[in-house]
């Protein structure tokens, strides 16, 4: 056990207004205040004190008032910044909104993968090659699936795949007919 050579205790500083401890620690976090710190590519040096063991840093203690008001605000900015992304989060997937449907291609499409990419399909890794419109997906064996059918947004504004999506995607895409002749 090496012993530190830096104290590591802490030290009052101050209280503010809202009864946060704001305490000072001499000793440095990464070694512990001893100056050594293992690593593949140094000599045990700690890199962040230098090897002197004394890298002071502040280690807040709030009030549990002061700590729920502001995990709630944290909550509230979390919500605020889901929410603007839905929109980006719901296109990521491959619709246009909440209400759109996409139009999954059946059946094996690695032979006509090249063909289905001029058409303006495009693929996703759970849905396989699927059309966002319906007039794009006409000539082509498709099933339409519908947002609300996979997905659900829930009450932190984030998209989630309902309990048995995995199914009604694999049932489109395991539709038996046969291709039309792109071209013919």
């Amino acid at each position: 056990m090496i012993t530190p050579k830096v104290s590591t205790e802490r030290k009052l500083v101050k209280i503010d207004k809202n009864g946060t401890k704001h305490w000072q620690v001499d000793a440095c976090p990464k070694c512990g205040g001893t100056g050594v710190y293992w690593s593949r590519t140094d000599d045990m040096t700690c890199w962040r004190c230098g090897g002197t063991g004394y890298s002071p840093y502040i280690v807040k203690e709030y009030t549990p008032e002061h700590a729920d008001v502001l995990a709630k605000k944290q909550r509230e900015r979390g919500l605020k910044k889901n929410k603007e992304r839905l929109p980006q989060e719901i296109k990521y997937r491959g619709f246009k909104d909440e209400n759109s449907s996409i139009f999954i291609v059946a059946g094996n499409t690695y032979p006509i993968k090249k063909q289905l990419s001029e058409a303006g399909a495009r693929f996703h890794s759970w849905y396989g090659w699927y059309f966002s419109d319906a007039k794009d997906a006409k000539d082509w064996d498709t099933t339409e699936i519908k947002f609300s059918d996979i997905y659900t947004i829930n009450e932190y504004f984030t998209v989630v795949a309902k309990e048995g999506a995995g199914e009604i995607i694999e049932k489109a895409k395991q539709k038996t007919n046969s291709y039309k002749e792109v071209g013919a």
